[in-house]
């Protein structure tokens, strides 16, 4: 009896290991055989990942690995990546066709991923992450704060911020330093965030802000926690862990007053302390909206609403970029500036009286607005994972690709902004390709903000912002980036621009794609500018 006993457990044993040998063998030759870069049975594409990060600096975003991969490869709108050992099962989509087949046609949803890293920065159920009823009741809070109505409503909060922003360049200029515009420019789109989003000052620009060192403790915790040193470390790990919740609970608490405060403010029929009584923040609707649904759990659902602030992550990287390029394209800086003057007069007080008075007047600055479309085509946020589900599929030109089944789906808007059969000379800062009616960009070449249903709710607010933004500094100041220490020859195929501006162009990963080392610059007052 025991002889027939160990033979069972031997067939039983054998065949487990028989059956894992055909699950590995078939995985590997699935992907040996879809497109793709070289393919080891016995590696994946763990190889080509590690060659690739070689190239670059370290803790670089994800959609440049996989621009880069794609450039290096040749490689156009779908490949597949096999990270074993580590188990991800990856397509990626970086042409126009399929991108818009996933995102528009078949409107797939986000992926689990997305909520495993969001949640490292704004908690469970961010906005850019959720699915079903729940996106629905957040889209529905978020896109009327958004509208282009309700923002140009807020112009006045939005310059009044700025000039302090102004006033804080006006003292770097005189003294000469150097200075990190991630810093300076990360307090003034808080301060707008605070007026637009939250409907209260914040005054991180001039008083200091301890919601502000939260969140970037946050937005640090997050980083840290995505560098592999600590992912493989148990011990690290737990620090960061611990050092997240320790933020987290100042953080929660503060947001969660907020809420109380403006939801009491509500109930008695209070007023918002933005500029007109037409404006309506994010926070006002979402609790407006939620107040219909159900009173009782009313701070406990908002008190995750933290992803709102993912747009101060957001609008100041995009910011940073946008004055890095402008620094090095004195000719787009003039055409700007030019264009200020021919639609809202050479008199910066008047200008900025005539967009309080008639917001709509924004709209006009279409070449303004090409070139912060251009920054952003560059240097967008990152990538969007979706989720086929189980046997979704992808067709082009009658050939079907096997997408679902826990595959991750990134649509990698970087790569197809890179490719020069969409954006001929691609990495040159050319706003003009944006306004060219003959050689006019489909709409679904420019994928910064998505396409679809769930297109950015917020970049009509974005291109205000910027607009603004580039109205008052521009008109008194001229920017230069300081140390770029600029690369004798490109570290990758995809892209030159670090032979200009060095390493920085580098976007890292802190859940979304940032800029790294600063962006420290430099000011100088312009002798020409118009007092305002």
């Amino acid at each position: 009896m025991p002889a027939v006993n160990a033979v069972a457990g031997l067939i039983l044993c054998l065949a487990i290991l028989s059956y894992g040998a055909f699950r590995f063998i078939s995985k590997r030759r699935f992907y040996h055989a879809k497109p793709g870069p070289p393919h080891s049975l016995l590696w994946g594409h763990m190889g080509i990942m590690r060659d690739i990060m070689a190239k670059m600096p370290p803790n670089m975003h994800i959609q440049a690995i996989f621009t880069e991969i794609a450039h290096t490869y040749g490689l156009e709108e779908i490949f597949y990546l096999d990270l074993w050992p580590i188990g991800l099962e990856i397509v990626v989509l970086n042409g126009p066709i399929l991108s818009e087949q996933a995102s528009v046609i078949k409107r797939y949803p986000q992926h689990p991923f997305a909520s495993g890293f969001l949640e490292a920065l704004v908690g469970p159920n961010a906005l850019a992450a959720t699915n079903g009823p729940l996106w629905k009741k957040l889209h529905r809070a978020v896109v009327p704060a958004c509208s282009w109505s309700n923002v140009h409503s807020m112009t006045r909060s939005i310059v009044d911020e700025t000039k302090v922003f102004c006033e804080i360049l006006g003292s770097k200029a005189a003294s000469g330093e150097a200075f990190p515009l991630e810093g300076l420019g990360g307090q003034l789109i808080f301060d707008i965030v605070g007026r637009v989003i939250l409907d209260i000052p914040l005054y991180a620009q001039t008083t200091g802000s301890e919601y502000l060192d939260d969140i970037r403790g946050i937005v640090q915790v997050a980083e840290a926690s995505m560098e592999p040193k600590n992912m493989l470390n148990p011990i690290s790990r737990m620090r960061i862990w611990w050092k997240k919740w320790y933020i987290a609970s100042r953080l929660d608490p503060r947001i969660s007053d907020m809420i109380r405060t403006r939801s009491a403010a509500l109930a008695r029929g209070g007023k918002s302390q933005v500029s007109t009584a037409k404006a309506c923040s994010i926070l006002n609707l979402l609790v407006e909206d939620l107040q219909k649904d159900n009173k009782a759990d009313l701070t406990e659902t908002l008190t995750t609403r933290q992803c709102d602030l993912i747009i101060t992550n957001t609008l100041t990287a995009h910011l940073q970029f946008l004055f890095m390029l402008l620094s090095m394209a004195p000719q787009v800086v003039e055409e700007i500036r030019r264009e200020h003057a021919t639609v809202l007069g050479n008199d910066l007080q008047q200008a900025l009286d005539c967009i309080v008075e008639t917001p709509e007047l924004l709209q006009n600055l279409t070449y303004t607005e090409a070139a912060c479309k251009e920054a952003l085509r560059l240097f967008p946020v990152g990538v969007s994972p979706k989720d086929a589900g189980k046997g979704g599929t992808l067709t082009l030109e009658g050939e079907v690709f096997p997408v679902g089944d826990g595959r991750i789906i990134f649509l990698n808007g970087q790569d197809l902004h890179y490719n020069p059969r969409y954006f001929p000379e691609p990495t040159r800062f050319r706003p003009e390709r944006w306004l060219d009616a003959e050689t006019k960009v489909p709409r679904g070449y420019f994928r910064t903000f998505a396409t679809g249903p769930r297109t950015c709710a917020g970049q009509n607010m974005a291109y205000s912002i910027y607009k603004i933004v580039l109205l008052l500094t521009l008109s008194k100041f001229d920017f230069e980036c300081y140390d770029c220490r600029p690369n004798a020859e490109p570290r990758t195929c995809h892209t030159d621009l670090d032979t200009v501006f060095g390493d920085r162009i580098f976007q890292k990963w802190a859940v979304e794609a940032k800029p790294r080392g600063g962006m420290m610059m430099t000011v100088k007052e312009r002798v020409s500018e118009s007092k305002g």
